[in-house]
């Protein structure tokens, strides 16, 4: 059986929205990863920027930390859909 994988988010409308469109990748600049890899140069642009769409592979009840950061409403996918 495939890990199934939860994006929540705060928004019911989000939901069909990312139905009809899919997911939109959202820049996120940490600065972290020249942290992590100091011997290379991430001054042009981090991994990070690039988007990201976080998933949770919690049970909606082991969740409960988790949504309260995210929201309520969740989209499942598998592991190998991801």
């Amino acid at each position: 059986m495939s890990l199934r994988l939860t994006h929540y988010t705060g928004e019911a409308t989000a939901v069909p929205n990312i139905l009809s469109n899919g997911f939109a990748w959202v820049p996120n600049c940490r600065n972290l990863i020249s942290k992590l890899v100091p011997a290379h140069d991430f001054s042009e642009r981090e991994p990070q920027q690039f988007g990201m769409i976080s998933f949770t592979d919690l049970t909606p009840d082991e969740a409960v930390e988790h949504r309260k950061e995210f929201g309520n409403y969740g989209i499942i996918v598998s592991e190998n859909w991801a």
